[in-house]
């Protein structure tokens, strides 16, 4: 921010996801360069386009590194483009409504911009996320390897 800019603030919100989805989140967008998508369990979220997307790498109870990504450790940032609203994101709700919105979204972004590395990782994910409410698409990741605090 130049001085230029007093009492301008950058947007953004903080995510927090696994290391085996945060390495493929990065290697995807290294290897492809196609916006990455997030299903997240907040509602849409309420930002703009190129607002900023941080996201921490937790724990995932495997083991705390998976290549160079460590828990506590590793993040990145990336850029929004857009969030979706998911329908049938509860298993509550009907499962035909479910399904069609799972093979949606697969069908628009499976290839590469998804955290899940091929379909039947992504239907499991899907199947086991009862609270997965929506998705932002991001672009432009930038890897950070420094301790959060």
């Amino acid at each position: 921010m130049s001085s230029d800019n007093k009492g301008e603030c950058i947007n953004g919100m903080l995510l927090k996801t696994k290391p085996m989805y945060a390495r493929t989140f990065i290697e995807n967008w290294e290897k492809y360069r196609k916006p990455q998508v997030f299903l997240v369990y907040e509602r849409r979220l309420i930002l703009k386009r190129k607002d900023l997307i941080f996201v921490y790498v937790v724990k995932s109870g495997k083991g705390e590194e998976i290549g160079n990504f460590c828990a506590g450790r590793s993040w990145f940032y990336a850029t929004l483009i857009e969030s979706k609203w998911l329908r049938g994101h509860k298993r509550l709700e009907n499962e035909n409504t479910r399904l069609k919105e799972r093979e949606r979204v697969w069908s628009l972004y499976g290839n590469g911009q998804l955290h899940t590395r091929d379909k039947r990782e992504f239907n499991r994910f899907w199947d086991d996320q009862d609270g997965v409410r929506s998705f932002v698409v991001m672009e432009d990741l930038v890897r950070i390897n420094k301790p959060v605090g």
